[in-house]
């Protein structure tokens, strides 16, 4: 259902993870937001829920045990995996640049403002709304 929603987030800051609570909740009432504190135990929950998938992972480069690039690595073997659409958020301009073209993600540059992440996260539910529309 368009504008019903799961948001995987992975990251270890907590600022972060409210900020991002507080806009996924007011932009689309009812998403589910699930947190992961680093890439393993996002991975580990992805794995445990593959019936439901969520529908945008937002992925920050920087934690511990499971940065963000191996978790990238990690979930691109894995065909049930490849196809959700990443946010990656990061202060490493460096990376980035790569990042997009190994991985094909979307890459917001922190700190992040409250509209460039809001239009994105909006550019990319926009786009799944329209793909399950076509698939109906």
């Amino acid at each position: 259902m368009p504008g019903s929603y799961t948001i995987l987030l992975v990251d270890d800051d907590l600022e972060d993870i409210e900020m991002f609570n507080e806009i996924a909740l007011e932009l689309y009432p009812g998403t589910n937001c699930i947190v992961a504190e680093n890439g393993l135990v996002a991975i580990e929950k992805l794995r445990l829920g593959l019936d439901n998938l969520p529908n945008l992972i937002l992925l920050d480069l920087n934690m511990p045990i499971l940065g963000g690039e191996q978790f990238l690595e990690k979930i691109a073997i894995d065909p049930r995996l490849s196809g959700i659409p990443i946010i990656v958020w990061s202060t490493q301009t460096y990376l980035t640049e790569n990042l997009v073209k190994k991985y094909h993600v979307t890459v917001l540059q922190k700190p992040v403002s409250y509209n460039d992440l809001v239009n994105t996260v909006h550019l990319i539910l926009g786009a799944n709304d329209v793909n399950d529309s076509l698939a109906a």
